[in-house]
């Protein structure tokens, strides 16, 4: 289950799926709750703040309880938004299926200023001229 500090800014999407995925933060100041992305692939947009919380991925097949599954971690700093985490999986094994597709990502840019400063652009240009 990844743990995040500080403000952030939570993009979920999804596209059609054979089956049901869901995200729940836990520890936030005022964000807690599940959260159900659309289906048709349209972001849903949070923003979550909490000295220390976590955010668990969810996915449900036929049987009716949910599993959590651990995503894979993408870290990079992404100009203009800064530090962005993404977070998703490849293929998944569970026991009522051999293996399926997570569907869901979710991408989280920081709002700290102090680890995510502003971006401004380079104050030289670099390019090369033509011909």
């Amino acid at each position: 289950m990844p743990t995040f500090y500080g403000p952030w800014t939570v993009s979920a999407t999804t596209f059609e799926s054979f089956f049901e995925e869901r995200f729940e933060i836990t520890g936030s100041n005022g964000s807690d709750g599940t959260y159900y992305p659309d289906e048709d692939g349209t972001p849903l947009e949070l923003s979550v703040d909490g000295a220390e919380w976590n955010l668990d991925m969810q996915a449900k097949l036929e049987d009716p309880e949910w599993f959590s599954w651990d995503p894979r971690r993408t870290t990079a700093v992404v100009p203009p938004q800064g530090l962005t985490v993404t977070l998703d999986a490849e293929q998944i094994s569970h026991p009522d299926a051999i293996v399926f597709n997570h569907l869901i990502v979710l991408t989280m840019v920081s709002l700290d200023p102090e680890i995510n400063p502003p971006w401004s652009p380079p104050p030289i240009d670099l390019t090369l001229p033509e011909g």
